[in-house]
């Protein structure tokens, strides 16, 4: 399938130094379930985590198959 085709399952939105992670489909929320520790942050539906772990999330999701908006 072409990757522009597919529904988003990520979005990400930079807000300074802290960055919103909104899963967007089931299959995304399963996977941030299944590779975050219990304790994260949240804010309302978003992980709110620190810019410097982006980089660190980012590769696993896109690697898992899952389609990241910005």
């Amino acid at each position: 399938m072409n990757r522009t085709a597919r529904k988003t399952d990520v979005w990400i939105l930079p807000q300074g130094t802290l960055t919103l992670v909104r899963p967007l489909t089931q299959r995304a929320s399963e996977w941030i379930r299944r590779h975050l520790q219990d304790h994260s942050q949240w804010f309302g539906p978003a992980l709110l985590i620190e810019d410097h772990y982006v980089a660190k999330l980012l590769p696993g999701m896109i690697e898992d198959g899952l389609h990241v908006t910005q």
